[in-house]
C-alpha cells in the first residue's frame, strides 16, 4: 500500500514537471511573438513606442517569472531524487523481508495447506515488487534524463535571457532614437507648415498682383490704343497749325500796321480814364455817405423796435398783474394774448353772450383798454384784434362762420353804439384799432404737447382772443424793405 502511494506520488511529481515545462515553452513563445509583435509596431507605427517598451518590460517579467518557476521544478527534481533513495531503501528491506520469508518458508515446509497459499501470494508480491521494481528504474532514468533535459533548458534559457537582455536595450536605444526622430519630424512638420502657410499667402498675393498687372496691361493697352489715336489726332493738329502759323503770320503783319493807329488813339484813351476815374470817385463818396444815412437810420429803427418789445413786455406784465385772478374765466400768454374760455361766454353751438359771458367782459375790459390807452402804451399799438376759434366738430366753413359771429358779438358788446363799458374818448381812440377774424378749428389746442399722438382739447379749442399789435412790425417791414 505504501508503494502504491509513493508510486502516486511520483507520478503527480512527474505530471507537475509536465505541466510546468509546458507552462514555460508557453511563456518562452509568447514572449517571443511579443517581441516580433513590438518590433514590428516599432517599425510602422512612432505613436506605439511606449506600448514597445511596456512589451519589453512584461518579456523581462515573464524571463523573471520563468526562472522562479525553473528553482520550482529543481526543487521538484531534488525531492524526487529523495523520494528515489527512499525507494530504493524500502527495497533493501523488502529484500530482507524476503531473505527472511525464506528462511521461514524453509522451517515451515512442513506446513499445511494455508503456507502454500502463502508462499504463492508472496510469490505474487515478488513479482509485483520485481515489476516496480523495473518500473522505479524506468523513473529513475526518465527523472535523469528529464533533469538533463531541465539542465540544458537552464542552459538555453539563461542564454536566451542574456539576448533578450540585449534586445531589451537595443529596444531601449531605438526608443530613445525614434522619440528623438519623432520630435525633429515633428518640428519639420511644424516648419514645413508654416512655409507651406506662408507660400499659400505668397501664392495669394501673386495671383493678386497678376490680376492687378493683367489690369494693367489691359489698361496699358486701352492708353496704347487711345495714345496711338491721339498721336493721329495730333498729326492732324499739327498740319491743321501749321496752316494756322502761316494765317496768324499774315494776321501779325496786318497787327503791326494796326497798332500804329492804336499808338494814336491811346492818348485819347488815357484822358477818357481820367476822366471816368473823376467819376467814380463822386459816386463812391456819394455811396458812402448814403450807407452811413443808411447805417444811422437803421441804428434809429433797432433802438425803435427795441422801445417796442420793452414796450411788449411792460403791457404784458401790465396785464398778468391785473388779470391774475383765478375767479376770472380768461387766461394770458407769454405774448400778451388774452383768452377766453368760450364755454363761459356762449352756450354750445351758438354766437349769443351768456350773462356770465357778458359779466366777464365787464369785469376785464375795460381794465385791458385803460392799459392799452396808456400814454406809455398808446403811441405804440398798431392794432387790437377779436379772433375767434371754434373745434373740429362739423364742418371747417360752418365754424368759421360761427367763430366769426362770437368775435363779433364780443367786440359788438365792449365797443358797440349799446356798450356802457367805455367812455367816448376811450371809443374813439381804439375803435380804429379794432378789427375781428375767425380761424375755425385751423389752430387747435391739444391736451399734451409732448405725447407721440397729441389729443384734441376740445373745451379749450372753443375760445376767444384778444391781441394787440405794436407797430414794430410796420418799422421792421420798412427796415428790411427801404
Amino acid at each position: 500500500m505504501k508503494n502504491k502511494s509513493n508510486r502516486n506520488l511520483i507520478l503527480v511529481g512527474l505530471l507537475v514537471i509536465a505541466a510546468l515545462l509546458i507552462g514555460l515553452i508557453y511563456l518562452f513563445t509568447s514572449g517571443r511573438s511579443r517581441l516580433d509583435q513590438a518590433q514590428k509596431e516599432l517599425d510602422t507605427v512612432s505613436s506605439e513606442l511606449e506600448n514597445a517598451r511596456s512589451v519589453a518590460d512584461e518579456l523581462s517579467e515573464a524571463l523573471s517569472e520563468a526562472y522562479s518557476q525553473y528553482d520550482e521544478l529543481d526543487a521538484e527534481n531534488q525531492k524526487t531524487l529523495t523520494a528515489k533513495t527512499s525507494l530504493e531503501s524500502e527495497k533493501e528491506s523488502l529484500s530482507a523481508s524476503k531473505t527472511s520469508l525464506e528462511s521461514e518458508k524453509e522451517s515451515l515446509a512442513a506446513s499445511n495447506s494455508s503456507l502454500e497459499s502463502e508462499k504463492e501470494s508472496l510469490a505474487a508480491l515478488s513479482s509485483s515488487l520485481e515489476s516496480e521494481k523495473e518500473s522505479l528504474s524506468a523513473a529513475k532514468t526518465s527523472l535523469e534524463s528529464e533533469n538533463a533535459h531541465l539542465t540544458s533548458s537552464r542552459t538555453s534559457l539563461e542564454s536566451e535571457k542574456e539576448r533578450l537582455t540585449a534586445e531589451k536595450k537595443e529596444l531601449e536605444t531605438e526608443v530613445t532614437t525614434l522619440s528623438e526622430t519623432a520630435s525633429v519630424l515633428q518640428s519639420e512638420k511644424d516648419t514645413l507648415l508654416a512655409e507651406t502657410l506662408c507660400l499659400e499667402s505668397e501664392k495669394t498675393a501673386l495671383e493678386t498682383e497678376k490680376t492687378e498687372l493683367q489690369t494693367e496691361i489691359d489698361a496699358l493697352s486701352q492708353d496704347r490704343s487711345s495714345l496711338e489715336s491721339e498721336i493721329t489726332g495730333l498729326q492732324s493738329d499739327k498740319t491743321s497749325l501749321e496752316s494756322e502759323i502761316t494765317s496768324l503770320q499774315s494776321e501779325k503783319d496786318f497787327l503791326t500796321s494796326e497798332n500804329s493807329s492804336l499808338s494814336t488813339g491811346k492818348a485819347s484813351a488815357e484822358s477818357e480814364r481820367e476822366s471816368l476815374l473823376q467819376s467814380l470817385s463822386a459816386q463812391q463818396a456819394s455811396a458812402l455817405e448814403k450807407e452811413s444815412e443808411f447805417t444811422l437810420e437803421k441804428t434809429q429803427l433797432e433802438n425803435r423796435i427795441t422801445d417796442l418789445e420793452t414796450v411788449r413786455t411792460r403791457v404784458t406784465e401790465t396785464l398778468e398783474k391785473t388779470f391774475n385772478d383765478d375767479d376770472i374765466s380768461l387766461s394770458l400768454e407769454d405774448n400778451g394774448v388774452i383768452v377766453l374760455n368760450a364755454g363761459v361766454l356762449f352756450d354750445f353751438n351758438s354766437s349769443d353772450l351768456t350773462t356770465d359771458g357778458k359779466n366777464l367782459l365787464r369785469e376785464f375790459f375795460a381794465s385791458y383798454v385803460n392799459i392799452l390807452l396808456s400814454d406809455e402804451v398808446y403811441p405804440y399799438i398798431s392794432e387790437v384784434i377779436i379772433q375767434g376759434h371754434a373745434d373740429a366738430d362739423g364742418s371747417y366753413l360752418y365754424n368759421l362762420y360761427l367763430a366769426q359771429k362770437r368775435a363779433y358779438q364780443v367786440a359788438e358788446f365792449c365797443v358797440g353804439d349799446k356798450n356802457s363799458l367805455l367812455s367816448q374818448e376811450e371809443l374813439d381812440k381804439v375803435l380804429p384799432l379794432i378789427t375781428v377774424n375767425s380761424r375755425s378749428y385751423s389752430d387747435l389746442l391739444y391736451t399734451s404737447e409732448d405725447a407721440e399722438e397729441p389729443t384734441v382739447d376740445s373745451e379749450k379749442s372753443r375760445r376767444v382772443e384778444i391781441e394787440f399789435r405794436l407797430k414794430s412790425n410796420d418799422e421792421l417791414d420798412h427796415l428790411l424793405n427801404p
